[in-house]
Formats: C-alpha cells, sequence, structure tokens
C-alpha cells in the first residue's frame, strides 16, 4: 500500500461506503471511513490529511455542505480535491454558488466515471489499476 496515497470517504450508505473504500484501497489508497461529515471532520482534525476526499451531501448529523465549509478551514485539508457522489443534482441553492469542489458525479454512479473522476485528481491511482477492474459501464447504486 502507498502510504502517501490517501483517501476519505464521507458516505452515511454503508454499502457505497464499502464499495468506494474497496475500490481506492486497490488503487493503492490508505483509505479512511466516516458515516457522516461529523466523524469526517473530526479525523481531519486529528491532522490525517488525505489527498482526495469522497463525499456524500445528505447525511445526518452533519450533511456534506456542512463538512466542505468547515474542511476548508483547516489548515492542509483546504485544497484537498473533493468528489461528491450524490442523489441530489446541481444546481443546489443560491447559497452553494462558493461550493468548490473538482467534481459531482450523481449516484448511481458508473464505476469508470468514478475511476475517470478519481485519476483526475490524483493521476497516480491508476498506476495501480489492477487488470480485473478492467473498463465497461457498471454502475454503482
Amino acid at each position: 500500500m502507498d502510504v502517501d496515497r490517501r483517501a476519505l470517504v464521507v458516505e452515511d450508505d454503508d454499502d457505497i461506503r464499502d464499495v468506494v473504500s474497496m475500490l481506492l484501497t486497490v488503487l493503492g489508497f490508505e483509505v479512511r471511513e466516516a458515516p457522516n461529515g461529523q466523524a469526517g471532520l473530526d479525523i481531519l482534525r486529528e491532522g490525517w490529511i488525505p489527498n482526495i476526499v469522497v463525499l456524500d451531501l445528505m447525511m445526518p448529523v452533519m450533511n456534506g455542505w456542512t463538512f466542505r465549509a468547515e474542511q476548508r478551514k483547516i489548515p492542509g485539508a483546504e485544497k484537498v480535491p473533493v468528489i461528491v457522489l450524490s442523489a441530489r443534482r446541481p444546481p443546489f441553492r443560491e447559497a452553494d454558488s462558493d461550493f468548490q469542489v473538482a467534481e459531482i458525479l450523481p449516484k448511481p454512479f458508473e464505476l469508470d466515471n468514478f475511476l475517470a473522476a478519481v485519476s483526475r485528481h490524483c493521476p497516480e491511482a491508476l498506476e495501480k489499476r489492477p487488470d480485473w477492474l478492467g473498463s465497461g459501464s457498471r454502475a454503482v447504486r
């Protein structure tokens, strides 16, 4: 595992969180998981800064919008690229015009679209892509 490559998955759906974490682990990331934004912020505030964050928007305890606003206040975490996975489609609320995320992928999301988004923001990630991941559209629901 490449410990210099870290990913934080902030997602309340256990199945989606498991699949995304597994994919990122296969790509060589050290992955930490959080079932809501508050738990994700706790990880960042402990000083564990990832190379990428995968974020759901609609979660209990703390939603993705609040997580993102607070993430941007944490030194070292403020510029970490965020890939949003959400059933909610943009445009969101006018107040969210300053949301500033790297990408927004709709749920259900295509595996290839997710891998492409990760590779755009962590290009070295696909260097370790195993052959069995292959290509072809498969939806993650």
